[in-house]
C-alpha cells in the first residue's frame, strides 16, 4: 500500500469521526460537457482516474418535447443518485487530487432509461434516440481515455434500490442462483470482470474477486459507516453493526448475517444493458438482459460492475440546500454526504488492490559506478509518467536514464509517478559508486574475509576503520548493510540462500573494495 493511499484512509476515518457540520467538497476543475448545451439532458464530466461511473436513473428533467415512456418497463426514479455520483467524484478529488469520469442522464426516467436496449430505453420514440446514443457514447469516450492513460480500468453503473435486507448490491452479471450455489467456477466467462479475473495483481480467482477479503463488497463492509450506524438509533444497519455498510456479495458472515451470497433475497445481479455492454465479459457469450433483449459481453480491458445502493444511504438532510448547491433537501439525517465520502475511499482501495501496477519499473542493477554506461529502466507499467530522484542523481525525467558520470556517489531513491499529482508511484533504491575517488588513499588498505566459503558467520577485518559493509547478489539486489565503524566485525549469513555474493567495504563512506564470497 502506498503512503498516499494510507493517508487517504486515515484522513477519511478521522474526518468521519470529527465532522460536525457537513460542507460539500469543492467541485472538480473539469467543466461539464453536454450532448446539447441548450438542453443539458446528457452530461459528461471528464476525469483523470481509471474509473468511469454512470447514473442513468436519477434525472429530474421532464422534457415536454419528448414522448413519455409507456409500456416499456418501470419509470421509477433512483432518487438522489444524480447527487450521489457528483459527490463521489468530488470526494475522490478531495482525497486523491484526482477524480473519476462521470456520465449522468439528467432526463427523467419517464423520458429515457439508458440502461436498456434502445427500443426499451426510448420506447421507440425517435426524438429520444440521440440522447440514448449520446449517453453511451460519453461512456465510450471515457473508457477510451482511461485506456490511453492507464491501459485498463473499471466502470461502475450506479443505481438505487429499497429492498431488504438493507444492503448494497454489487452485480457482476452473475445470477443469484449461481452465487447461492457455492464457490464460483473460474470457467465462468460472462461476468463483467472477466478481464480482471484473468489479469489481477494477486492472481485471485473469480470467487475471491467477487466475495473475498478485497472484493468491492467487502471493502464497503469495512470502510467508514460511523455516521450511518449511529443515526436513526442505529436502525439503518442490521446485525448490530457499528461500522461499514452491508454489501452483497462480500466476505461478511457474522452475527447471523450472511452477506457472502444473496441467499434468495432480492438482489440486482448486474445483467443490465450498460454493465454488460461496457464491462469485460466474453464478447462471444450472450447474456439475456433484464428489461428485455440480449447482448454479448463487451470484452476488452475495462471491467464493469453495477452497484445498487440502498435508500437509507441516500438521504440528504439540509446539506445540499440553496441555489449554490443542488437546492434539494429532505427531513432525514444526511447519510448521503458521508456515504459518498466512504464510497470514494472504497474506490481508492479497490484500484490499489487490483489494478495499481501503473508505475512498475526496474533498473537491471541496484549499483552503478560513475564510469559505467548510462542505465535506462524498463517500464512495465504505464509509459509517459515522470521520473525524479533525491538530490545528487542526474536523471532524465522522461525516460529515467541515469547519467552516471554526472551523478555524485551516494544512495538515491528514484520515483516514477503517473496520474493526478503523482498519486500512483513506485520507488527503487539506486547506489552510485565512484571507483576513481581516493584510489591512492585506499591502495595501502587491506580487507580480509573469513571463512570463505562460509556456512553462516562471516568475519571481516581491515587495517583501517570500516564505515559500513554492503552485501549484494550478483544481479545487484541489496541483501544487507552492516554498520561497522571499526576495523573488524562479523555478520550472520545463515538465513540467505546458498550462492555467490559481493561484499563491498566502505571507508569514510566511500567504496574502497569489493570482494567475492560463497555461501554454502
Amino acid at each position: 500500500m502506498n503512503s498516499k493511499l494510507l493517508y487517504t484512509i486515515i484522513f477519511t476515518l478521522i474526518f468521519s469521526f470529527l465532522s460536525v457540520g457537513q460542507t460539500p467538497p469543492a467541485s472538480v476543475p473539469e467543466a461539464s460537457q453536454y450532448h446539447d448545451i441548450n438542453k443539458k439532458y446528457i452530461e459528461y464530466i471528464p476525469g483523470n482516474l481509471p474509473i468511469v461511473i454512470s447514473a442513468p436513473h436519477g434525472g429530474k428533467i421532464v422534457a415536454n418535447e419528448l414522448t413519455t415512456r409507456s409500456g416499456c418497463g418501470t419509470n421509477e426514479e433512483d432518487n438522489n443518485t444524480d447527487i450521489l455520483i457528483r459527490e463521489i467524484q468530488k470526494h475522490c478529488y478531495a482525497q486523491m487530487g484526482g477524480y473519476p469520469h462521470i456520465v449522468i442522464n439528467n432526463l427523467s426516467r419517464s423520458k429515457l432509461d439508458p440502461n436498456r436496449i434502445e427500443s426499451v430505453a426510448t420506447c421507440n420514440n425517435a426524438a429520444t434516440v440521440p440522447y440514448y446514443t449520446a449517453y453511451n457514447d460519453f461512456i465510450d469516450s471515457a473508457t477510451t481515455q482511461i485506456i490511453a492513460d492507464y491501459g485498463k480500468g473499471f466502470y461502475i453503473d450506479l443505481h438505487g434500490q429499497s429492498h431488504t435486507p438493507k444492503r448494497i448490491d454489487v452485480g457482476y452479471n452473475i445470477s443469484t442462483s449461481t452465487l447461492d450455489s457455492g464457490t464460483l467456477s473460474n470457467t465462468i466467462e460472462h461476468s463483467t470482470i472477466e478481464n480482471l479475473k484473468n489479469n489481477n495483481l494477486q492472481n485471485l480467482t473469480l470467487d475471491q474477486l467477487v466475495r473475498g477479503s478485497q472484493s468491492f463488497g467487502q471493502l464497503f463492509q469495512t470502510t467508514g459507516g460511523t455516521y450511518y450506524n449511529t443515526v436513526s438509533s442505529g436502525l439503518y444497519q442490521q446485525c448490530g453493526r457499528s461500522d461499514g455498510y452491508r454489501a452483497v456479495p462480500s466476505n461478511y458472515n457474522t452475527g447471523g448475517c450472511n452477506d457472502t451470497t444473496p441467499n434468495g433475497s432480492s438482489y440486482f445481479s448486474g445483467n443490465y444493458y450498460s454493465n454488460v455492454r461496457h464491462g469485460s465479459g466474453d464478447p462471444s457469450t450472450s447474456t439475456s438482459l433484464s428489461g428485455g433483449g440480449s447482448l454479448n459481453g463487451g470484452g476488452g480491458v475495462i471491467d464493469g460492475m453495477m452497484t445498487e445502493v440502498n435508500r437509507d444511504v441516500r438521504h440528504l438532510g439540509s446539506v445540499y440546500s440553496g441555489t449554490t448547491s443542488y437546492n434539494r433537501t429532505d427531513s432525514k439525517d444526511p447519510t448521503l454526504y458521508y456515504f459518498a465520502q466512504d464510497y470514494a475511499t472504497v474506490i481508492v482501495g479497490y484500484i490499489d488492490a487490483h489494478y495499481n501496477d501503473f508505475t512498475d519499473f526496474n533498473y537491471d542493477l541496484a549499483i552503478y559506478d560513475t564510469t559505467a554506461s548510462d542505465p535506462t529502466p524498463t517500464i512495465s507499467g504505464v509509459s509517459g509518467g515522470t521520473f525524479s530522484s533525491t538530490t545528487g542523481l542526474a536523471i532524465n525525467s522522461n525516460t529515467g536514464e541515469i547519467d552516471t558520470s554526472a551523478s555524485m556517489a551516494g544512495n538515491y531513491v528514484v520515483t516514477y509517478e503517473v496520474g493526478p499529482n503523482g498519486f500512483y508511484n513506485t520507488t527503487q533504491n539506486i547506489e552510485i559508486t565512484d571507483s576513481t575517488l581516493g584510489l591512492e588513499s585506499f591502495n595501502d588498505k587491506s580487507f580480509k574475509l573469513f571463512p570463505n566459503p562460509t556456512t553462516g558467520i562471516l568475519n571481516f577485518e581491515s587495517n583501517t576503520d570500516i564505515s559500513y559493509v554492503k552485501i549484494h547478489s550478483f544481479i545487484g539486489q541489496e541483501i544487507n548493510t552492516i554498520e561497522v565503524n571499526s576495523n573488524r566485525s562479523s555478520v550472520d549469513l545463515s538465513t540467505i540462500e546458498n550462492g555467490s555474493y559481493l561484499v563491498s567495504f566502505y571507508v569514510n563512506n566511500q567504496l574502497a573494495k569489493t570482494k567475492l564470497i560463497i555461501k554454502n
